[in-house]
């Protein structure tokens, strides 16, 4: 068996049971919340691909990502290293990667409407949990946000529509967004569906 690699115990992966009304339960865990973020995201955005098995949270370096092991239809978030010792970095976190969650896909870079979505997905889960002020810090990010924004503004179900139309996120085109959101101005469907970069 390969090693485990143990260096730090992770903060948010201990439960505790209480007791309440309804006969009791656990306090909130990452995994838990990542049950929760992703339940959100497809009561808002559709259901997820189920073709895909979701493994769960691991950390490791600078940058949050999922990864495919074994390249099979195995998907699996990781948080940096620093969000291991930090919950509410560790839910932004969460919260923005489990957007990629619902269309996984090999194919990278991700579109600027699939890292917007995840951006505005991470800051409204954020302000819901009331996690402080935690932000994307990237302007690219922001950049996507904004653009993913200003077509929601005028189709408020863009998402959905895109979803239902185009099925994927990763090979997204203007034209298939102006398909999804016929009243859709050219020119945030044309930055949507460019191939999004740090």
């Amino acid at each position: 068996m390969p090693v485990i690699n143990d260096r730090t115990p992770a903060i948010g992966f201990h439960t505790q049971r209480f007791q309440s009304e309804d006969g009791g339960g656990y306090t909130y865990t990452l995994t838990q919340k990542l049950g929760e973020y992703l339940r959100e995201a497809e009561r808002r955005y559709g259901q997820r691909n189920m073709e895909w098995t979701i493994l769960g949270i691991e950390f490791c370096g600078d940058v949050p990502h999922v990864w495919f092991p074994y390249n099979e239809r195995l998907i699996s978030i990781i948080l940096t290293d620093a969000a291991a010792m930090n919950t509410e970095q560790a839910l932004f976190q969460i919260s923005h990667e489990v957007i990629h969650l619902l269309e996984p896909s090999h194919v990278s870079p991700a579109t600027v409407f699939e890292e917007g979505l995840a951006t505005l997905f991470a800051h409204e889960m954020s302000a819901k949990d009331q996690l402080g002020l935690i932000s994307a810090e990237q302007q690219s990010y922001l950049a996507a946000e904004s653009a993913l924004k200003e077509l929601l503004a005028i189709h408020g179900d863009a998402v959905r529509s895109v979803r239902r139309s185009e099925k994927t996120f990763f090979n997204l085109s203007e034209e298939g967004i102006l398909r999804a959101c016929p009243n859709a101005p050219s020119a945030p469907a044309k930055k949507l569906s460019e191939k999004f970069a740090r």
